[in-house]
């Protein structure tokens, strides 16, 4: 529902998740601790370890945050007060 100025009322408020995404992530993160040793005899079982570093490394996707590269920009110099009052000075 919303009013003239397009403003959403009702729903959830911000930060607060979402019921079927928190069920969903409850249910896998119930299933991952039902089988995690499956999942270790399994994954001990590959013997490429090429085919294992890539199964290990997408992996990690599911349990750490992604990573953002970052461009660090230089800040133009800013005059300090002492050299704009002897640039006005000069003026």
């Amino acid at each position: 529902m919303s009013n003239t100025t397009g403003r959403k009322f009702g729903g959830r408020t911000k930060g607060t998740p979402n019921r079927i995404t928190l069920e969903r992530k409850t249910l896998l993160d119930n299933f991952l601790a039902e089988n995690f040793s499956e999942f270790k005899e399994r994954m001990s079982q590959i013997e490429n370890p090429v085919d294992f570093c890539r199964l290990y490394v997408q992996l990690l996707n599911f349990v750490l945050p992604k990573i953002s590269s970052v461009t660090l920009q230089e800040e133009p110099h800013r005059e300090t007060l002492a050299e704009e009052l002897e640039r006005i000075a000069k003026e």
